[in-house]
């Protein structure tokens, strides 16, 4: 369910479960490239857009101004608003950019960072207009982002594509905050959640982290993947950070939970035999894992799962 911008500053008057982490995350993040056609109105959404025009020009009328745009110009839809526009070349392509985020789920300092500085450049649209105007180099920088984005959203097979969609909308946002055309307005924070550009230099511990017969491996370290890659610890550890959100460790706890979700659905194995084929060492481990990812003890979810 999608969290309104003027909701934010009072979720924290809603009841929680005890165990309920009080932050927010990403729930949606995608990315399409096709052609615009003809005129089309937007109804009110729950998601932010960005559109970057690859070619054609195109009238807009959306929250915070209308006008024309062109190839290179970016254009931001903020959650909430109404808006249209109309083709005035016989040819438009574009990518877009879908981000939505939502309460009740697990999260990060960098996601909530991110999110904090994705409302304020909503504010910036509504206030002075979707099309963002940005130097030759953000614009070019951007598209890169965007390409890789959709490359990686053409692959479902790739586990850690949500990773690498989320580090790429991170990058974005970074890079737009950067821009001297924009900065006055926004007021550069002194530190950025980074990402996108940092995703390729850790993308092969990542696809190294979704192999099944490494997670399941107990004796398996973060020193040991660092040195896989070629980094010390403390770098592979803040570059991971940095493309991802999170750390080295969690993620590769979250993909042994997810690794034990499948087994516990497909097999009646015992908590114990899956936890261990998991690549924990103890069941008093895999469940507190369990419950910190999923919310509730293995048993439990499984029974719901299959209720359900």
């Amino acid at each position: 369910m999608g969290l309104k911008w003027t909701s934010i500053f009072f979720f924290k008057k809603f009841p929680y479960p005890t165990k309920m982490k009080k932050l927010l995350s990403w729930s949606k993040i995608e990315v399409v490239s096709e052609p615009w056609v003809d005129r089309k109105v937007f109804g009110v959404t729950s998601s932010t857009r960005l559109h970057y025009l690859l070619e054609g020009r195109v009238g807009y009328d959306w929250a915070g101004g209308s006008g024309e745009a062109g190839p290179g110009d970016l254009l931001w839809s903020p959650p909430g608003k109404k808006g249209s526009y109309q083709v005035l070349d016989t040819q438009v392509e574009r990518i877009t950019l879908h981000l939505r985020v939502e309460a009740w789920a697990p999260s990060n300092q960098a996601d909530t960072e991110g999110i904090n500085l994705l409302r304020r450049l909503d504010d910036l649209a509504i206030t002075r207009g979707p099309r963002f105007e940005v130097s030759e180099e953000t614009s070019s920088e951007v598209l890169q982002t965007l390409r890789r984005m959709v490359k990686i959203h053409r692959h479902p097979e790739w586990m850690h594509h949500r990773v690498g969609l989320k580090g790429g909308a991170m990058g974005i946002i970074s890079l737009l905050f950067s821009d001297p055309r924009l900065g006055a307005t926004l007021k550069v924070p002194s530190t950025l959640p980074l990402g996108g550009r940092a995703v390729d230099r850790v993308e092969g511990a990542l696809h190294y982290l979704n192999e099944a017969h490494i997670i399941r491996q107990t004796e398996l370290k973060v020193e040991d993947i660092a040195r896989w890659c070629g980094y010390r610890p403390s770098r592979f550890h803040s570059l991971f950070l940095e493309a991802t959100g999170t750390t080295p460790q969690r993620y590769l706890t979250e993909r042994r939970i997810h690794l034990a979700c499948d087994l516990l659905l497909r097999s009646q194995e015992r908590i114990l035999d899956v936890a261990l084929a998991c690549g924990f060492r103890s069941q008093s481990r895999f469940y507190q894992a369990f419950v910190n990812v999923m919310g509730s003890p293995p048993a439990l979810w499984r029974r719901k799962q299959r209720v359900g």
